[in-house]
């Protein structure tokens, strides 16, 4: 999550769940990452028409770095891709923040998708990403330059990512219809090639189910995104990890490279060259890999969190505890509330949701911590404006408190008159003289009060 601090207070802003499989974990996952979710809300500050060097706006490259720099992370500790599903959210729903303000803009999928393929195209400037493709693209596409067999157990199996689902129901349909085939069928004819056959029928099925889950993949491809973090064989379409690569400079369309495997297999065979379908022979340039980490492990301790963990988890907190994200307000206390969870993992939720109702002690307890946190946050904005010499502050209470203290200097009712404001001020001077050490304090009438509460606190004598 990132965190902004406005008017004094951490607000959160930006938020995103990732899947990570190391090096221990089994193919196809080992060493893939997965973008699963993003969300924002729409309070970055400053929140005006000021472009980038760039000549974006302010939160969209905040936004890419944080992205950029978490690709950077993975590749730095191994990892060979990330796969990115650009499904933009839809009307009235919520991916990690519960209620988005009313004026913030869901993008669609073609804006959603670009915005993808800037962050990417600035991590390959950085030398990142190495190369950015689809799944549709890296596992079915066949050309005469691959011959490696496909199965759909090449791909990567990521938790609520497109495709796991999509295949699962094609399997389905596929197998009703061969079992509605298989019923029409003559019984004798089908009794005596049974064993014959039965090897060929699955082949059969997996062919039929790869090629119908390929067609359909195929009007998703620009959002099933890969961001290739190593290099990877055009032959066996494996990720090179160490070693020797051979890249093809004269191909500008698509990128030819070649492991040490493929590349030896390719020149015992004498007549190969390369494009196949060229008379026209292009050369291969070596080029020496940087050893990929091969434990992927990033040292830092792991804090298990109940509440924030997982992604519907979170959601139902906020949704439980009514941590909505509609108003500036309403952020800034349901952003206090994640920070205190974060911090305090072993704190019970406010809520009881057994029956949906709050106790009265818990209610209680949550009106008592309110107002703590809006005592401090009025001693906060006193000190600021207290030292504050600067008269085009950009803190939106600034200029309100030193008008309070103006009045306060020139009010004749004063706070023994009656006049509700210099009350308000000597409440929150009290407050403030009654936990200050500073001896040069320069808030107005802090010493004087100090004094007086330290005679208070003295015991009479007899």
């Amino acid at each position: 999550m990132v965190f902004q601090k406005i008017d004094g207070i951490e607000v959160v802003l930006f938020g995103m769940y990732v899947q990570e499989y190391g090096s221990n974990s089994p193919e196809p996952n080992r060493r893939h990452a997965y973008l699963a979710y993003l969300d924002s809300i729409k309070y970055f500050r400053p929140d005006t028409d000021i472009k980038s060097a760039t000549g974006e706006a302010l939160r969209t490259f905040v936004y890419h770095e944080i992205l950029i720099g978490y690709l950077e992370h993975c590749k730095r500790r191994g990892f060979v891709s990330c796969h990115i599903w650009a499904c933009p959210s839809g009307k009235r729903q919520d991916y990690i923040f519960y209620h988005h303000p009313n004026t913030q803009k869901m993008p669609n999928a073609k804006k959603l998708q670009k915005w993808y393929g800037t962050m990417l195209q600035k991590a390959a400037e950085e030398h990142i990403v190495v190369g950015t493709t689809n799944i549709y693209d890296r596992y079915f596409l066949s050309s005469d330059e691959w011959k490696a067999k496909f199965s759909a157990a090449c791909l990567p199996y990521f938790d609520g990512d497109y495709w796991p689902n999509a295949l699962e129901d094609i399997i389905k349909d596929v197998q009703r219809e061969r079992d509605e085939k298989e019923r029409m069928a003559v019984p004798e004819r089908a009794l005596k090639y049974a064993a014959h056959q039965h090897s060929m029928r699955n082949a059969s099925k997996e062919n039929q189910i790869m090629k119908k889950f390929g067609f359909h993949i195929h009007q998703w491809k620009e959002n099933l995104i890969v961001a290739q973090l190593q290099h990877a064989c055009t032959r066996c379409r494996e990720y090179i990890l160490s070693g020797k690569v051979w890249v093809c400079r004269q191909c500008s369309k698509r990128k030819f490279q070649l492991c040490e495997k493929c590349y030896e297999s390719e020149q015992n065979l004498g007549e190969w060259k390369h494009p196949s379908n060229c008379r026209e022979k292009h050369s291969l340039t070596q080029i020496e890999v940087d050893i990929v980490h091969w434990d992927t492990e990033d040292g830092d301790e792991t804090i298990r969190n109940t509440s924030v963990d997982h992604r519907p988890d979170f959601l139902d907190f906020c949704q439980s505890n009514y941590h909505q994200f509609d108003t500036i307000r309403r952020t800034k206390h349901s952003s206090m509330m994640i920070l205190y969870i974060l911090h305090h993992p072993e704190a019970p939720d406010f809520t009881n949701r057994s029956n949906g109702s709050i106790t009265n002690d818990q209610t209680l307890i949550v009106q008592s911590k309110q107002i703590h946190h809006h005592q401090s946050l009025m001693e906060c904005l006193l000190e600021h404006a207290a030292q504050c010499e600067d008269r085009t502050c950009n803190h939106m209470h600034c200029l309100k408190f030193k008008k309070i203290f103006h009045h306060c200097v020139n009010c004749k009712i004063r706070a023994a008159g009656g006049c509700q404001s210099c009350k308000k001020v000597w409440i929150i001077l009290r407050h403030h003289a009654s936990s200050c050490n500073d001896l040069d304090c320069r808030v107005p009438r802090c010493k004087d009060l100090r004094e007086y509460v330290m005679k208070e606190c003295k015991p009479k004598s007899c």
